[in-house]
């Protein structure tokens, strides 16, 4: 039978090309990924206060936090238990407060608010003076040993944030140990951390994604044309090659 070569415009879509397709994809994901990571905090500002932030690095994963005015045992569960706390050591509750003083409170040029000079504008801190945001990440029980009761205290790494108007000090990070009943307001405020939520993919992404689900589904179409195309060339090569007699 004669030799058929199929033109090269049917042949559908090369595999270089879905190679460099799915090349490109995964370096566009990792870019979309780096970006990610290595962006700013945003901001959450509710009626020209900082209610907190979202995506703050903290050694290496991003968190997110909520300043709020309160007691320890309202705040966190009964602040009675290890697991109350997003942070279970001092270092890692230092490194959160560390990133909120190099991450959060700061004076942006493009930011509506002056974080670092006027720590007023935390939520829950009143002062113009001060702003302690309180990172709890322990809790011991004591027993007094006159009335017989007991009493909780909570150890606490923070970020003590220093207004413009105190000349003589700086943003400094601090520890303490505070009963689990006393409500904190005014100069102190507690930081509540949660892991923050994986990012959706960029739609570059996810238009590349697209792309190539197009550039498959043209390939399948150009395999079927490509298999109409034999059928045809071998219905009508048949048809033009009379068959000849058997002889014995």
């Amino acid at each position: 039978m004669k030799q058929v070569t199929i033109p090269r415009q049917s042949r559908g879509i090369s595999h270089s090309w879905l190679t460099g397709a799915f090349a490109l994809l995964i370096h566009l994901i990792l870019l979309s990924i780096g970006s990610i990571a290595s962006a700013a905090p945003i901001l959450v500002v509710e009626g020209g206060r900082l209610m907190g932030a979202s995506r703050v690095d903290v050694d290496g994963t991003d968190y997110d936090v909520r300043f709020v005015a309160g007691d320890c045992m309202s705040l966190f569960d009964g602040c009675d238990e290890q697991s109350d706390f997003m942070f279970d050591s001092a270092l890692l509750a230092r490194s959160a407060s560390a990133a909120l003083l190099t991450q959060v409170f700061l004076d942006r040029p493009m930011a509506p608010l002056d974080l670092d000079s006027l720590p007023f504008l935390i939520n829950g801190c009143g002062s113009t003076r001060i702003c302690n945001a309180f990172t709890p990440w322990s809790v011991s029980f004591y027993v007094n040993s006159i009335t017989g009761s007991v009493y909780g205290a909570v150890s606490i790494e923070y970020a003590s944030n220093v207004g413009a108007t105190e000349a003589n000090y700086h943003d400094m990070l601090e520890n303490t140990l505070q009963p689990t009943d006393r409500f904190f307001s005014g100069e102190h405020v507690y930081a509540l951390w949660s892991v923050a939520r994986v990012p959706e993919p960029s739609t570059l992404a996810v238009l590349t994604l697209g792309l190539m689900g197009l550039g498959f589904s043209r390939r399948r179409e150009s395999r079927r044309e490509t298999l109409r195309f034999l059928a045809e060339r071998e219905s009508t090569f048949s048809h033009a090659v009379p068959r000849r007699s058997l002889r014995f």
